[in-house]
């Protein structure tokens, strides 16, 4: 679990989703939660997701976005 004060909240809702029959996947998107930090050439860089350069946020939608996507993806054509 992660150390952000959201998490439990979002553990508990994920949790009754589940028993509802729905899939759930929280990503840990750029800047938010444990993915606040990013390797510089010489020192690693914090990422605040309030503070994201339009570069690093239009990485957290082009890139992340769309890693949560391939994954679920792959998870669901596996499943059938």
């Amino acid at each position: 679990m992660s150390s952000n004060r959201a998490a439990p909240n979002y553990t508990t809702l994920a949790k009754w989703l589940r028993s509802q029959g729905y899939a759930v996947i929280v990503p840990d998107l750029r800047g938010h939660g444990e993915s606040t930090r990013k390797k510089g050439a010489n020192k690693d860089d914090k990422l605040d997701a309030a503070k994201l350069v339009p570069q690093q946020f239009g990485l957290m939608v082009t890139k992340d976005m769309k890693a949560v996507k391939d994954f679920l993806w792959k998870r669901t054509t596996r499943a059938n």
